[in-house]
């Protein structure tokens, strides 16, 4: 095997955020079942997705991908509604709105920057129109914005420059959000697209105040009612909690739509990467993996969630590159006990995870056992520790002297069936913990946890991290 090709496995498998997979995105992406749907050019929706589930690579891919063969494409506007940067507005919806007429007018210049078939082809209006609305929407002098894209050499900005620099014999008023966007679809229609997409791809770390500008965007109908204005919004489950009672959802204005994938997608998914970057040399599982239990155990841990099955994969891969032949069964179960899916505690929500397999606990002291244990990131604790401040609540481990001392001989069975528990929990295999390990003669430590792996604080940020 070639030193591109074992880079580009090493690549698709462990570069797991679409903003890091840019160049190669549309070569291994696997369109979900109602991608047809959610690329009609007329359509407004929320796809609503956990973390992990792939939608920063949706928002991508409806940047990048054409609706349909043979129809025109809509003008594609990236928006991610922030915090205004000062507070001349009076409310959100003006705030909103003036954010999202910015960034539709700098994409409008960008492109015309870059194409010169329509100065040949305009209308006598469109230089008027145009010139309105950029020095109606832009708060800074256009020139800020010109001087870049001369400067990028790509295309003829001349013509942009005599049109926005030059004299209009109308003068420039205030650009209203409805009067904004309808110059903006109208103008680029007549450039030969279809509509203007509007994407917004939401983070799940949204502010409180961005929770705020989001709600009053999805109970603004004045957005939605612009002929030829269509929003595609990705966000995250918790945060459409927030918006599902907003008028724009309730009156199915912006319908929302689940990102949900079935673990033979998963496996589709896994496979087209692999035939792509091994430009067809591999092109099934078990070209890496001979054995179809490793699949059951993807599918286990995995869940529907490509983020997860990528971080799964990716030790695996590593391993497969340095090899021959596909690893059989001895050989892939030594790599999952080396490389277990990352444990993942959401003390807030009291839920947790291996990889996305969701675990339940058996009762209220495994719980605060585990939280403490998670807390402590990796680190060995005694069994006093454990016993007295992780289960007790104590602040510190009392001295026989304290008044709430107890033997070990009082508590030392009951944290011993206590951490056995926990281990029937969350270890794949009690008999040989991954886990929750005993460091003879010093105390207890969990391993593989998020915290410990410096992952973010979210079940499927499974970024695969070297770990030996």
């Amino acid at each position: 095997m070639g030193a591109r090709i074992r880079a580009r496995l090493l690549q698709v498998f462990t570069r797991q955020t679409a903003e890091q997979e840019e160049e190669w995105l549309a070569q291994v992406f696997l369109p979900p079942a109602r991608w047809p749907y959610w690329q009609r050019e007329d359509e407004s929706l929320l796809v609503v997705g956990e973390s992990g589930s792939g939608r920063t690579a949706l928002a991508r891919m409806f940047l990048s991908g054409t609706p349909s063969q043979g129809a025109p494409s809509p003008f594609k506007v990236l928006w991610e509604p922030a915090p205004p940067a000062r507070t001349a507005y009076a409310t959100a919806w003006e705030v909103l709105g003036a954010q999202l007429l910015r960034e539709g007018v700098k994409a409008l210049l960008s492109y015309l920057a870059r194409h010169g078939h329509w100065t040949a082809t305009r209308p006598q209006w469109f230089d008027t129109a145009l010139y309105q609305l950029v020095h109606g929407v832009l708060p800074e002098p256009v020139q800020m914005h010109l001087w870049p894209l001369v400067r990028q050499g790509e295309g003829d900005a001349s013509a942009l420059q005599d049109i926005l620099l030059g004299e209009q014999e109308v003068p420039v008023e205030h650009v209203t959000f409805a009067e904004g966007a309808a110059y903006l679809v109208t103008l680029v229609q007549v450039l030969g697209f279809s509509a203007v997409w509007v994407v917004m791809d939401i983070p799940s770390e949204e502010t409180e105040f961005g929770l705020g500008l989001l709600e009053a965007w999805a109970n603004t109908l004045r957005f939605m009612d612009v002929p030829g204005l269509v929003f595609k919004c990705l966000v995250p489950r918790h945060i459409f909690e927030r918006l599902s009672h907003t008028v724009g959802v309730l009156r199915r204005r912006l319908p929302p739509e689940a990102l949900r994938w079935t673990g033979e997608d998963m496996q589709a998914l896994v496979e087209k990467r692999l035939a792509w970057a091994t430009e067809g040399r591999w092109t099934r599982l078990q070209d890496v993996v001979a054995d179809d239990a490793f699949l059951e155990w993807l599918r286990d841990y995995g869940r529907g969630h490509p983020r997860a099955w990528l971080g799964l994969m990716a030790p695996f891969i590593q391993a497969r590159v340095e090899r021959e032949q596909p690893l059989g069964p001895e050989d892939w179960l030594r790599l999952a006990r080396a490389f277990p899916p990352p444990l993942y505690v959401d003390e807030a929500q009291r839920r947790v995870y291996a990889g996305a397999r969701e675990i339940s606990l058996a009762g209220e002291e495994t719980w605060k056992l585990l939280r403490y244990l998670y807390r402590r990131g990796g680190q060995i604790c005694s069994r006093e520790e454990i016993y007295f401040q992780g289960l007790l609540g104590m602040a510190r481990v009392p001295s026989p002297d304290d008044p709430d001392y107890e033997a070990p001989a009082l508590w030392r069975a009951r944290l011993d069936t206590l951490l056995y528990r926990l281990r029937k929990d969350i270890e794949p295999d009690p008999r040989k913990p991954v886990y929750l390990e005993t460091v003879r003669g010093q105390g207890i430590r969990l391993r593989h946890t998020a915290t410990a792996l410096g992952l973010r604080r979210q079940p499927l940020d499974l970024g695969f991290v070297r770990r030996g």
